[in-house]
């Protein structure tokens, strides 16, 4: 599966014009193979390196320091990721790998740092998160819908609580169309338009092809989505053709709307890498 990621060769007067310029064409790479916002790690014989996404015939060099709502990308994954999510050509961003790699946090981050201030992007912000961890439907559970989904959203507090935002967030977050941070289960986005909207789109790989399908026609042009999720945890039995999250890596990687990250790494703790490494 496309990995979003690619390490290249080259030589010292080349990592050297790239930091330069802020940018290298992609002609003075050994391959031609590229795909748009591909994220590029540049390696000489002197084992620098240098972080790069393609675009167009260059490969620009990106700000390693970036920083989103208070939070700082811990590795070249985490870096990438923050640059492509703060990329306003790129709609679809997709964030794979293993638990507590960050994949969630940086959405967020990013959503709420463009959806805030006089220069926001995105009107609000639409959360969606799989709740096939109480079964295939949440029918026959107790109470309202807003009942039944809120327990599960709990991962958003968490992460919203970490980045250094100056807004009430519990005032600002809800299930109704008029939250600036929205809450909703897939099954209601079906007749709706999303505009001016960042999209979390958590525990993917629970999705189906339908389904994810149903999510991306809603986005209009000022729109942009965060798919995220790892392959590896699936709690639905899918056929492989009906894997949405996997084929929308894999058949989406030659547009220029598109970007993808796979994580390697947990920051969560040395447990988790452990457990991801040996238990997969």
């Amino acid at each position: 599966m496309y990995k979003g990621i690619r390490v290249v060769g080259v030589e010292n007067s080349a990592l050297d014009s790239f930091f330069e310029n802020g940018k290298l064409e992609v002609s003075c790479l050994p391959m031609n193979n590229y795909y748009p916002n591909e994220c590029i790690v540049l390696k000489s014989s002197d084992r620098l390196s240098g972080l790069g996404t393609i675009k167009n015939d260059y490969i620009i060099n990106i700000n390693e320091n970036l920083s989103i709502s208070g939070i700082s990308a811990k590795n070249k994954e985490q870096r990438f990721a923050i640059s492509l999510l703060n990329d306003p050509t790129i709609q679809v961003v997709t964030l794979s790998g293993v638990p507590g790699g960050g994949k969630s946090l940086l959405s967020l981050a990013s959503a709420l740092s463009q959806s805030f201030g006089k220069n926001a992007l995105y009107e609000k912000i639409l959360y969606i998160k799989s709740l096939e961890t109480v079964g295939p439907s949440i029918g026959f559970l107790p109470g309202t819908v807003a009942e039944k989904v809120m327990p599960f959203m709990e991962a958003l507090r968490d992460s919203i609580k970490i980045c250094k935002i100056d807004k009430d967030i519990d005032k600002l977050t809800g299930m109704d169309e008029k939250s600036k941070i929205q809450i909703t289960p897939i099954s209601f986005l079906r007749g709706r338009t999303l505009r001016r909207c960042f999209v979390v789109l958590d525990e993917a790989q629970n999705y189906s092809t339908h389904e994810l399908h149903t999510v991306l026609t809603r986005l209009d042009e000022a729109s942009k989505i965060a798919i995220i999720g790892d392959t590896l945890q699936a709690d639905v039995d899918f056929r492989q053709e009906d894997r949405g999250f996997s084929r929308i890596i894999e058949e989406f990687k030659d547009s220029d709307l598109f970007a993808h990250v796979e994580f390697i790494k947990s920051q969560r703790s040395r447990l988790a890498q452990l457990v991801s490494e040996r238990l997969g």
